[in-house]
């Protein structure tokens, strides 16, 4: 039974992804010496953990059967307002604490609009991306905000590393998706998005309250985005109204 279970992880569509990527890998290995240096594969797992980390957020809602389009937009607002706040002098802990609530705000505005108003996610997040580019421009006055140099323990987020190896920003997208998957493979919740996103009607006479989710699911990406925006800050060291923004 073991052994079967084992062939049919090695003939999956994921395990296929894997072996693709490790052909492409060792191509370029081969063709460039410095494609497997440190420093390079360091800047690769900075650069796609930003997208990870966005698409922890949006992946919950397109299981669940909705879609945040607005996550970029979100993103860009994050970094604005940890790096105002950072500015005015909150400890960037705080101001970070205060951003993830913010982007909270931003999903949950989202979620009213879908689940009180009634209008489709598709539309509702598409609005909201020109409020925020708006909103951004604004409060930027459409000018990159630097990050002063006597808040530079802030970069490290954002371009630090652990032990001198792991860049912080891979170990934040890593930790979101141990958590995340435990929650969608290991929990009732988990289970309630699946048949949220599979079968509205069984999931409408088991019990479960689709709204409830969703709404859940909007705040939870709001924040995640307004975390991911706090560090592409701290990794650029200022925030521009244009960062993520589309």
């Amino acid at each position: 039974m073991t052994s079967k279970r084992i062939s049919g992880v090695l003939k999956s569509k994921t395990a296929m992804v894997v072996y693709l990527l490790i052909i492409v890998t060792a191509f370029f290995g081969i063709w460039n010496e410095g494609f497997l240096g440190t420093e390079n594969i360091r800047a690769i797992l900075i650069s796609m953990s930003l997208t990870g980390m966005i698409a922890v957020g949006v992946t919950m809602l397109l299981i669940c059967g909705e879609i945040d389009l607005s996550a970029g937009a979100e993103t860009c607002m994050g970094g604005i307002f940890v790096v105002l706040m950072i500015q005015a002098g909150i400890p960037w802990p705080i101001a970070l604490i205060l951003t993830i609530i913010c982007g909270g705000i931003m999903g949950a505005i989202l979620a009213l609009f879908v689940n009180k108003v009634g209008l489709m996610a598709f539309i509702s997040s598409m609005a909201m991306i020109s409020v925020y580019n708006g909103l951004a421009k604004i409060l930027t006055d459409s000018q990159n905000i630097a990050i002063d140099q006597k808040y530079a323990s802030y970069y490290t987020i954002g371009s630090g590393t652990i032990f001198g190896v792991i860049p912080v920003p891979f170990l934040i997208m890593a930790v979101l998706m141990i958590i995340y998957g435990f929650i969608l493979y290991a929990s009732d919740f988990g289970r309630s998005i699946y048949m949220c996103g599979g079968n509205r009607a069984a999931a409408r006479l088991c019990g479960i309250n689709r709204k409830k989710i969703t709404t859940i699911l909007f705040i939870n990406n709001g924040a995640i985005c307004a975390l991911a925006g706090a560090v592409l800050a701290a990794r650029m060291h200022n925030a521009s109204p244009i960062a993520a923004a589309t």
